[in-house]
Parts: C-alpha cells; structure tokens; sequence
C-alpha cells in the first residue's frame, strides 16, 4: 500500500464552495480505510475507489488559513501518511479582456532557447527537427518579458506548459514540444523549468503591466497520462463504449446543426481528438470536479489573469458551461479566451449567445476565425467587399467588441508564408490593431517570422525566435512600425473604447471606417476620431471624401499615425492612397 500522489496537492482555506474533491493515487489501496487528522475534524465520503485510486469529498467549511492535516491510509495495522495543507486563498479581482487589451501569442518551446537542467532524458533536444523538443523555457520567457511589453502589448498568451511526459520511440517518432498532450495537469514539464519558475515569469510579467493568459486543455490529454492506465472512476475517458479509441468527426458543428443526428453530435464530443490524445469524459461530475478544481488550483498557486481554453467545443458546450459557472462561484467574471475553429460567422455567433443565455454575466471572449479565413484567405481582388461583409453583418453578436481577431497564429500558416509581401502585413497589422475586436499577434511577426521551421506542417510555423542574430534594416522597421502602432493605440480611445462607422467600398477596392467615441449629448466626439483607409488593390487610388463628411466636419487638421505628420481634410477634396496601403489618421485634439 502507498500513496504516490494527492490531487489538488494543496488546497485553500474560505473557498465559496467548500467540498473538497480529493483524489487519492497509489498502490493496492481498494481495502485501505481513510482518516484525515487535524483540527477542526474533517466530515469526508468516500465517492470512488479502486486498487489505484481513492476520491473523496471533504467538508472544508471549518478549515483555517495555514493549516495542516495528516492524510492517513491505513489497512491490517499497515498506515501509509502524507501531510496536506491549507493556505489561504488570493483576494484578488479580476479584469476582462476588453479592446484596450493587445495580445502576444508564444510557443515556450520556440521562443526562448535556454540551458535547461531539467531536460528528461527520454525526450532529447533536436533542434534540427521541427517536430520535437528545441529547449524553450520559462527562464528564457521571463528574460524578454520586457522586450514584450516594450513593444505595447498588454497581454502574454502561451501554449501549455502542463507535463507532457510522452514516449518517444523510433516507431511512434511523436513529441509533445507543443504542450497539448498533458501527462499531469499538476505540474510543470521539466522542459520548461518547475512551478517557481512559472510563478516567477507570472510575477515578473505583472510588473511590467502584462497579464498572462494560461493555455487550459479540458477536451483531452497525453496518452501517457497515468489515468488512461488507471483512472479514478470507469468513465473517466470517452471510449464510444466500443474499448478503444474512436476518433472525433472533428465537425464543430454538429454542436449546433439543428439537423444534425444524435449520432454525430455525440462522435463530435466523445470521440478523440488524436490516437495519443484521449478523450476526457466531462459528462462524469467527479472529472468535471476535477477539471474545475485544477483551474482553481493554478489561479490560487501562481496569480494568472486568465484562461485560454483549447477546442472548446469538442469537450461538450453544456459541460463548458458548467465549469465556467462553478468558476464564477469563486471568481466572477474571470476572464476566459476560448478557442472554436470554425470560419462561419453565424457559429461563432451562436456560441457567444448560448454562453451569454446559459451564464448571463459572462465575459467569455472567442476567436474570430471568420475575420482571419476572410483576410488572410480571401483574394485580394474581393478582399475589400469580404472585410466590410464581415463586419457589416456584427449585428448578429451580442457583444461584437468581444472577439479575439487574428492574422495568425500557432495553427496555422504564418501570414508571410502565405503573402510574401511585408508591405502586405504592414496593412494587415494597422487593420487588425484598429478594427472593433481584441487584437492578438503571433510571436516573430515583428521580425517578420515566415515559413522557415523546417516542416511540412505545424513545425513550418512554430519557429524558434532568433534572439541571438541582429536584425536586418527590413526587420528593425517592421518592428518599429508595429510598436509605434501598439503604443498609439494604448492611448486612443476611439479604437480601445470607442464605435465604428464604416462605408460600402463602391469600388471593390478601398474599405474606408472610422472608430470614435460620443459626446455625453450622444454625438460624435470630433476630437475622438479615427479614419482609417485601406487599399486592397495592386495600383495607387484616389479616394473621394464627399462620401464621409457625415464624419468629416468641412474643414478639420488631421494627424498621420504612420507618417507622423499633419494632413488637412475635407469633404470636398480626396486623398490619395498607395497600392496595398493602409491610412491611419486621427483628429486632431489641438485643432
């Protein structure tokens, strides 16, 4: 009889919720009998048992600050003991992601390369190899935080940094650098560093002014994860009750398809994501516990700020809903990024408004994948018709301003890759950090990062940033360009707060908008306003502005962001833009 592992390995005195789920792991317990010594004394039941697992819920309402009990196994005079404390619980509040916040998205593994002395021994660095393991950790992290937060963004999003402990042989030849296959949501993988070092990058990033977004995984995990082998409870894992895996139909859809037959929507939410991914069973109220008490554990341990939640719908939207309510219990409104892959704008939708019905103080942000399939995917020659349709059809949010829009991202091809043109970025990126949406950007965009990662697929953009090697003139006024726009926009609050007007593009060509705030008699602020003109085509166009004087008084001074210098406007007159370029003026607050 031992224990091998508790889980939470701690837990915090004055939660609202005072049941304590514990998980007992170890060996030949199934006729062990439990005691938790301490005072006050602990009511518990026992819920779960098996030779390898012991769940039971412990009534915690009593529990003091910084106390101590004995967990004790006892069995035929045997008596296996381990401690477990108590401490006291953050009273911190949380803020949501909003419009004022700009995100930087990182892969640990490829953004920082360091000496790591925790390296398993079973998974070997190859930096060579884009499928495995190049030495990313979070010392490396936590030294450029303030190049990050230099640059003006407000946020860091990681990929995970859970244990991801998987097997490598030269059959399965399968890495989890990316951090999605979890072996232990507990703990830190060693290829990063430990739980000190992830609550020191979360500090260090707090002093800077960053928060930190957590990569959360619900829908499954590693395939090495000790409770495929041994779970707590039967169904703790989807098996379709067939008794091996069956893959999802990975057709987020069917969550919502109203024609869509039983069958399916069950495959789509019980099947796995991958062969070495199994499925985790949310619909078993002892793992749904488990899941919501890990997330609870890791705010408490390390201060993060929020939550990005990985294949949302894929691990049941009801049972999504579920965690986030038993979430807001202890943290109203803590602020979640969740991820649901799919390029219609009626899905995304769809889920913004069932989460707001089901939980109607919610602030969960999605990802606009609609707005990033219609700009990096959409031909430039209907680029302009495509983006104004995007957004002229926001009514069917119910809260527009709360998407996460993107250019790209750890999933998908790097925007260089696709459109070798950096003048090309350079109108995406003034589009994205000036549009009614939550800006992210992927790290290396600033240096121009492309499809130089040596693979044929996700390693092709997941490349390790080049910290060491001095940057190129076109590098260094890309980077320049981006910064100046990020700070610009901190300070502007017609694009952090404001509205948006935009204007049918006649031509097909150039998408003219404009973001401003109001007056408190409800009228347009002329010293909060933003024009911005984008030209979607090949050749210079001039663009006349009679068609804007409803935004335009008749005769204003107006400053170029980009250019730095003053610009006179009226209605009367035009402007002329140049091919693939992006205007960005402001009025002025002087004039």
């Amino acid at each position: 009889m031992e224990i091998t592992k508790i889980y939470p390995p701690c837990w915090f005195a004055k939660m609202n919720n005072p049941i304590l789920q514990l998980v007992i792991c170890g060996g030949d317990l199934a006729n062990a009998h439990v005691d938790i010594m301490g005072k006050p004394n602990l009511n518990y039941e026992i819920i779960s048992k098996t030779n390898n697992c012991i769940v039971l819920n412990v009534d915690t309402s009593d529990v003091g600050f910084n106390t101590t009990y004995r967990l004790q196994l006892k069995r035929n005079g045997e008596t296996v003991e381990e401690e477990y404390k108590f401490l006291p619980r953050r009273n911190k509040a949380f803020e949501a992601l909003s419009m004022k916040d700009a995100i930087y998205l990182l892969m640990p593994d490829r953004f920082a390369i360091t000496e790591s002395k925790h390296c398993l021994k079973r998974n070997v660095i190859d930096e060579n190899n884009p499928d495995c393991w190049h030495g990313g950790t979070l010392e490396g992290m936590k030294a450029h935080i303030g190049d990050i937060a230099d640059m003006g963004f407000t946020a860091i999003w990681h990929t995970p940094v859970f244990e991801n402990k998987q097997e490598v042989t030269n059959d399965t030849k399968y890495y989890s650098y990316h951090g999605y296959a979890i072996t232990d949501f507990y703990e830190i993988d060693p290829h990063f560093g430990n739980i000190g070092d992830y609550c020191n990058f979360v500090d260090a990033a707090h002093k800077k002014g960053l928060k930190v977004i957590m990569d959360m995984v619900f829908n499954h995990c590693g395939k090495e994860h000790p409770f495929v082998k041994n779970p707590p409870v039967k169904d703790w894992f989807n098996d379709l009750g067939e008794g091996t895996c069956k893959l999802t139909n990975y057709s987020p859809l069917s969550a919502y398809d109203k024609y869509a037959s039983e069958y399916d929507k069950e495959h789509f939410v019980r099947g796995w994501f991958t062969k070495d991914m199994p499925d985790i069973n949310l619909a078993n109220d002892i793992v749904l516990d488990y899941m919501t008490q890990m997330s609870i554990w890791w705010i408490e341990t390390t201060d993060i700020d929020a939550f990005r939640i990985d294949t949302y719908p894929y691990a049941g939207v009801e049972y999504m809903q579920e965690w986030q309510r038993r979430m807001y219990a202890e943290y109203p409104q803590f602020p979640i990024l969740s991820e649901a892959w799919v390029g219609e704008i009626e899905y995304t939708a769809k889920m913004q408004s069932d989460n707001l019905a089901a939980i109607p103080e919610s602030t969960m942000t999605f990802m606009d994948f609609a707005f990033q399939r219609r700009l990096s995917e959409t031909p430039i020659k209907n680029k302009a018709r495509e983006i104004y349709s995007h957004f002229a059809l926001d009514f069917v949010y119910k809260n527009p301003h709360n998407l996460l829009a993107f250019l790209d991202n750890h999933d998908v091809v790097r925007w260089l890759f696709r459109h070798p043109s950096v003048e090309g970025l350079k109108q995406a990126i003034g589009l994205l950090l000036t549009i009614p949406r939550i800006p992210q950007i992927y790290y290396g965009t600033e240096i121009l990062m492309s499809g130089d990662g040596k693979g044929k697929s996700d390693g092709n953009m997941r490349q390790d940033y080049p910290w060491n090697r001095p940057l190129t003139a076109e590098q260094q006024d890309f980077k320049t360009y981006i910064c100046k726009l990020l700070k610009w926009r901190k300070g502007c609050k017609a694009i952090t707060d404001g509205e948006m007007m935009h204007f049918v593009p006649l031509d097909g060509k150039v998408y003219v908008y404009f973001r401003y705030l109001k007056d408190d008699n409800g009228n347009i602020d002329d010293s909060n306003v933003v024009m911005i003109v984008v030209n979607f085509s090949e050749e210079n166009k001039e663009v006349d502005l009679c068609r804007f004087k409803e935004m335009l008084p008749v005769c204003e001074l107006w400053h170029d962001v980009i250019c730095d210098k003053e610009v006179l406007l009226n209605s009367m007159n035009s402007i002329t833009i140049k091919a693939n370029g992006i205007i960005i003026l402001e009025s002025n607050k002087n004039d």
